[in-house]
């Protein structure tokens, strides 16, 4: 008996240690952030006007960790020239680039706006965000895609 039991709890161990090690399904590695704070209930998962409400919550909070849990990594970063290419950047990366990009001038208006200004303006996203038939929406220098998660943040452009 004592050894069915011994059995048993190196069974259980080994299958902790296993979820413990592995990474999430995304293959995102999670660095100290909740990634259940970018969770969406099944409705608000193909709504992006809901999506669109945390998304700006988190920035007009200053919320990184919530900005992070509503990007999809890699995320993939383009300068506005064209012919600058594309990288991509990881969660770490992320954080001290969302700064620069939410200061930066949004390129929507006329008079030079900053990002966080227009997504503070915006309550809801404007009503042509929304392309190839509702799975893709772009605001700005934002671009965000309708995943198995939920819509998320998938590319940004700099003007650097």
């Amino acid at each position: 008996m004592t050894r069915g039991l011994q059995t048993t709890g190196m069974i259980l161990a080994t299958a902790l240690l296993a979820s413990c090690l592995s990474e999430p399904d995304d293959g995102e590695r999670l660095t100290g952030i909740d990634a259940s704070a970018g969770e969406l209930d099944q409705d608000e998962r193909y709504d992006f006007d809901g999506y669109w409400s945390r998304f700006r919550d988190a920035v007009i909070g200053g919320d990184a960790a919530g900005v992070v849990a509503l990007t999809h990594f890699p995320l993939s970063v383009r300068s506005v020239l064209d012919d600058a290419g594309e990288r991509s950047v990881d969660r770490d990366d992320f954080l001290p680039l969302l700064s620069v990009l939410l200061e930066q001038d949004a390129g929507i208006e006329e008079q030079p706006r900053s990002l966080r200004d227009v997504i503070s303006q915006w309550e809801h996203p404007p009503e042509d965000a929304l392309e190839d038939a509702g799975e893709t929406a772009s605001i700005g220098p934002l671009e965000f895609d309708r995943t198995e998660r939920g819509w998320r943040l998938v590319r940004v452009f700099l003007d650097q």
